[in-house]
C-alpha cells in the first residue's frame, strides 16, 4: 500500500558547504532566522534563484537546526563547522541526520539500499524508481527528482558510484569518527545498551548489528567507552561527555 511520506529529495544538492555556513553561523551567536536571512539575502554561495536559497534555507532549519535539542545543536554545530574534522566524516553524520530526518531518505536506505549492498555489486537507477514508485504517492516526475536527489547525496558518502545509469557500490566502511558521534548521539538521548544494539540509525550508514559490535570495540580501545556483551546483556558506559565529542573526532 502507498503512502504519504514527508521527503526533500526532490530538491536534494550538496548541501555541505551550507550546512557548514549555518552552523558557524550559530555558533556565533546568530538566531536561525538571522542566519537564514543572511544566506537569502548575501547570497554568499552565489545561487542565481532566491527561491532557491529559501527552500535551501526551509530544509537545513528545519532537518538540521530546529529538529535538535539546544544542546544537541551546539555540538552538532561545532562538529559541522570544524575545520580540523575530515569533510568525509560531516558528509556521513548528514546522511544519517537526512535519513533521521526526512522519512522518504530513511525508507530507501533501511529497505532498499542496505539490502542491495548486502546481497548485490549493482543495482539500476529504473529498480530505485520503481521502489519509490511503488511504496510513495508521488507523480513520476517527482519521484524521479526524488531518485536523482538520494543519489546525490550517497554518491558523496561513498556508497557507489555513478556510471550511466548503473549504481555500483563499492566496499564502504563509514569512519569510525561518524559512529562515534552517533553512539554518543543515542547516549546523551538516554538510550540504553541494547536499544543502541538494535539501533536503527547505524544502518543509515550501512552497519549491521554485529559489525555495530565489532566498531564498539574499536571506540572501547580509544578509550572512549567501556563496552561488554555476554548474549543478551550489555554493558556500555561513556568514558567522556557528549560535549567532548568534537574534540575526540577532530583529526
Amino acid at each position: 500500500m502507498k503512502k504519504i511520506l514527508a521527503t526533500h529529495l526532490e530538491h536534494a544538492f550538496d548541501q555541505l558547504n551550507y550546512v557548514q555556513f549555518v552552523m558557524q553561523q550559530i555558533l556565533d551567536g546568530l538566531k536561525i532566522d538571522d542566519a537564514k536571512k543572511k544566506f537569502v539575502e548575501e547570497n554568499p554561495f552565489g545561487i542565481k534563484s532566491e527561491s532557491s536559497r529559501k527552500t535551501y534555507m526551509d530544509w537545513i532549519t528545519k532537518d538540521y537546526v530546529k529538529s535538535f535539542k539546544p544542546k544537541e545543536l551546539m555540538i552538532f554545530s561545532k562538529v559541522i563547522a570544524d575545520k580540523e574534522i575530515h569533510p568525509q566524516i560531516k558528509r556521513e553524520i548528514l546522511f544519517w541526520k537526512n535519513c533521521l530526518s526526512d522519512e522518504l531518505a530513511r525508507s530507501i536506505t533501511v529497505d532498499f539500499i542496505l539490502g542491495k549492498y548486502q546481497n548485490t555489486k549493482s543495482f539500476e537507477r529504473k529498480e530505485l524508481f520503481e521502489f519509490i514508485s511503488e511504496r510513495v504517492t508521488l507523480q513520476p516526475v517527482t519521484a524521479n527528482r526524488c531518485v536523482t536527489g538520494y543519489l546525490v547525496l550517497a554518491k558523496k558518502v561513498g556508497i557507489f558510484s555513478l556510471k550511466a545509469n548503473i549504481c555500483e557500490f563499492k566496499f564502504y566502511r563509514p569512519h569510525i569518527e561518524s559512529v562515534i558521534f552517533l553512539l554518543f548521539y543515542l547516549l546523551n538521548s538516554k538510550h540504553t545498551p541494547s536499544q543502541i544494539i538494535m539501533s536503527e540509525d547505524f544502518k543509515y550508514l550501512l552497519i549491521t548489528e554485529n559489525e555495530l559490535i565489532q566498531i564498539l570495540k574499536e571506540i572501547q580501545s580509544r578509550g572512549l567507552i567501556s563496552f561488554a556483551m555476554s548474549g543478551d546483556v550489555v554493558r556500555l558506559e561513556p568514558k567522556i561527555e557528549f560535549e567532548e565529542v568534537p574534540d575526540a573526532i577532530r583529526s
